[in-house]
C-alpha cells in the first residue's frame, strides 16, 4: 500500500517567516437554527478567476446568512464557475494577495493550511511527474526572494466512517473534532492525486508518496510530514 502523509510547516517557520495573506472572495458563515452560526476553514479554491464574480457576490459579508440563502448563492457560484465540488460556508475563491517578509525555504505557509511552493521547485516538481496544481500567489517580497505559487488541494480523501459524526439534516454540517492518529479511509483515496484536503476537516491536507518521496528527496525545507494511517476495510 502507498504510504500517506500529512504536511504541515515545520517548527522553524513560524520563527523566521511570516505571510500575511487573503483570498480574492470570502464566502459568507451560515447560521442554522439547529448548529448555530459556524463556517469551515481551510476550503479553498485559488485557481478561479475573481473576475467571473459579480460586485455583489464579492462583497465581505457583514454576518452569517440563513441555510436556504447559503445554498442558492453557493449553486450560483458552483454552475458559472464550474466548480465541481461543493462550496462551503466560509471557502475562499481566487488567487492570494498580501506580503511576506523573512528568510524564506523552499515552502511558504499563510497558516498550516494554505502551502506555496517556490516557483522553481513548483516547476521542478511537474518535471519529475508530481503533478501539482497550483496559482501564482500575489505576494510582496523582501528584495531578492523568489515567487511562490499556491498549492490547490481540494476536499477529497475521507476519514473513516464511524470517526464522523451524523449530518445536520438542515445545514449539512457535521461538528467534527480532530483526534488523532488519523485514519483515511482507503477505498475513498485517491492515490494519483499528489495534494489533498480531508472532507470532513479540510484543514488537514494529505500527500501522496509521490510527493512525499519528492519532498524528502530534495531535502525541501519548512516543511514536515506526519504519517496518516490508512484503513482498507471498505466502508457501510
Amino acid at each position: 500500500m502507498n504510504e500517506t502523509f500529512e504536511i504541515v510547516p515545520d517548527q522553524s517557520w513560524a520563527k523566521k517567516n511570516s505571510i500575511e495573506a487573503a483570498h480574492a472572495v470570502k464566502l459568507p458563515g451560515m447560521l442554522c437554527p439547529v448548529c448555530g452560526a459556524w463556517a469551515t476553514a481551510g476550503v479553498s479554491f485559488p485557481r478561479i478567476d475573481a473576475r467571473l464574480i459579480s460586485d455583489g457576490e464579492r462583497i465581505d459579508w457583514p454576518k452569517p446568512i440563513s441555510p436556504e440563502e447559503f445554498s442558492t448563492l453557493a449553486s450560483s457560484l458552483e454552475a458559472r464557475l464550474g466548480i465541481a465540488r461543493k462550496l462551503t460556508p466560509g471557502a475562499e475563491l481566487g488567487s492570494l494577495s498580501g506580503k511576506g517578509k523573512g528568510i524564506f525555504g523552499d515552502f511558504g505557509w499563510v497558516n498550516s493550511w494554505t502551502p506555496l511552493l517556490r516557483e522553481s521547485v513548483f516547476s521542478t516538481a511537474q518535471d519529475a511527474g508530481v503533478r501539482l496544481a497550483g496559482v501564482p500567489a500575489n505576494l510582496e517580497l523582501p528584495d531578492g526572494t523568489e515567487s511562490f505559487v499556491e498549492l490547490e488541494a481540494l476536499p477529497i480523501a475521507k476519514m473513516r466512517t464511524h470517526d464522523t459524526p451524523e449530518m445536520c439534516p438542515i445545514c449539512g454540517r457535521r461538528a467534527i473534532k480532530r483526534n488523532d492518529p488519523l485514519i483515511i479511509n482507503a477505498t475513498e483515496f485517491d492515490s494519483s492525486i499528489p495534494l489533498q484536503r480531508l472532507v470532513d476537516l479540510p484543514t488537514v491536507l494529505v500527500v501522496n508518496s509521490a510527493f512525499a518521496n519528492f519532498i524528502r528527496d530534495r531535502k525541501l525545507r519548512d516543511v514536515k510530514l506526519l504519517a496518516i494511517e490508512m484503513n482498507s476495510t471498505r466502508q457501510p
